[in-house]
C-alpha cells in the first residue's frame, strides 16, 4: 500500500453489494484534496494534457513527472478516476482478453452490431472544412414491413399510403411508404395493418405505382440502418456566407467491438497537473491527516 494511501482515512465497505452485515475495512479513495479541484477549476495553466500509450500506468506517469510513483494519486484524483483498472484505458493485449471474456469472442464482437448511427457530414469546399456528425438511432424497429416485390413498377412518395386490395378503403393490407429502392424493389412501411402474402398486388395509394409482393419482412434494425435501401442514402446543397456547403446523409452500423475500443480511447486523453504543484499537494495532505508524508522535489 501506498505512504499515501496509509494517511487516508478508512471506511466499512461491502465487496459483494449483497451481504450488507458483512463489512471489510478498505481505503476511502473518496478522500479529495481540495488544491487539486481548485489547481484544475481556477488555473488552466496548471496542467497540460497527456495521451495514455499502450503500457502507461499511473505509477509509470507519476514517476516521469513528479519523480515519486507512489504519487500516482494525484494523476487518478485529477481526472476523477475512481477505479484504475476499469476507468484507465487498457492496452491492446488487455483489451482483447477483455472482449473475448465478455462477448465470447473478439470475431463475434466484430460481425455483431451494438447500435446504429446515422451520419451527417457537411463539407466546405472553400473553407477546406469537413464536420461530421452521428446520431445513434436507439430504436430497434422503426418500421413494420419491408416487402421486396416483383414485376414492380416503382415510383412511389415518401409518406405516401399503399394497400392490398380492392381500394384503399377496402384493403387486406396497408401501410405508410418510409423508404423504398427502384434498384430492387425493396420498400419499407410503416404502421402496417393485415397481413401481406406472397404474390398479393401492392398498390400506391396517390400514384401509378405497383408491384407484386414475393416476401415479407420484420426488420430488426432501424429503418436509417437498413443498408439495402441505398435510395435512401441522399445530400442536399445550400449556401451560407457565399460558400457552398453539400450535406451528405448516409447510415453507419456500429459493432460491439468498434463501440469498446471507442470507450477505451475515448479515455486516453487525461489531465496532468504540472509537478511545480507537487509539494504544495502533499503539503495540504500532510495538513488535513495531521501525519506527515515526505516528498520528494521534482
Amino acid at each position: 500500500m501506498s505512504r499515501f494511501f496509509d494517511k487516508f482515512p478508512l471506511v466499512q465497505y461491502t465487496i459483494n453489494r449483497q451481504l450488507y452485515s458483512e463489512y471489510d475495512i478498505a481505503t476511502n479513495l473518496l478522500f479529495r484534496i481540495g488544491i487539486i479541484k481548485e489547481v484544475m477549476e481556477n488555473n488552466i495553466d496548471a496542467y497540460y494534457l497527456y495521451a495514455v500509450l499502450d503500457g502507461d500506468r499511473p505509477e509509470i506517469i507519476a514517476e516521469q513527472v513528479y519523480g515519486d510513483a507512489e504519487a500516482h494519486w494525484i494523476i487518478l484524483y485529477a481526472n476523477n478516476i475512481y477505479d484504475p483498472y476499469y476507468d484507465w484505458p487498457m492496452d491492446s493485449r488487455t483489451f482483447d482478453k477483455y472482449i473475448t471474456d465478455k462477448y465470447g469472442s473478439i470475431a463475434w464482437a466484430q460481425t455483431n452490431y451494438h447500435h446504429y448511427e446515422k451520419v451527417i457530414t457537411r463539407e466546405n469546399p472553400a473553407a477546406q472544412v469537413t464536420v461530421v456528425t452521428s446520431f445513434e438511432v436507439n430504436d430497434k424497429k422503426l418500421t413494420n414491413d419491408v416487402l421486396s416485390l416483383i414485376d414492380y413498377e416503382i415510383d412511389y412518395n415518401i409518406g405516401e399510403p399503399v394497400f392490398i386490395g380492392a381500394s384503399y378503403g377496402d384493403n387486406t393490407y396497408s401501410g405508410t411508404i418510409m423508404a423504398w429502392s427502384n434498384s430492387n424493389g425493396y420498400i419499407v412501411l410503416a404502421n402496417t395493418t393485415g397481413t401481406a402474402k406472397s404474390y398479393d398486388f401492392l398498390i400506391g395509394a396517390n400514384s401509378a405505382a405497383n408491384g407484386t409482393v414475393v416476401a415479407t419482412t420484420v426488420p430488426s434494425v432501424p429503418m436509417d440502418a437498413y443498408n439495402t435501401l441505398v435510395d435512401t442514402t441522399d445530400y442536399a446543397s445550400y449556401e451560407v456566407g457565399g460558400s457552398t456547403v453539400r450535406e451528405i446523409i448516409s447510415r453507419n452500423r456500429v459493432t460491439y467491438y468498434d463501440y469498446e475500443l471507442e470507450l477505451n480511447e475515448s479515455k486516453r486523453l487525461i489531465k496532468i497537473i504540472q509537478p511545480q504543484y507537487y509539494n504544495q499537494i502533499v503539503s495540504e495532505l500532510n495538513n488535513l491527516t495531521g501525519r506527515r508524508v515526505m516528498y520528494r522535489r521534482p
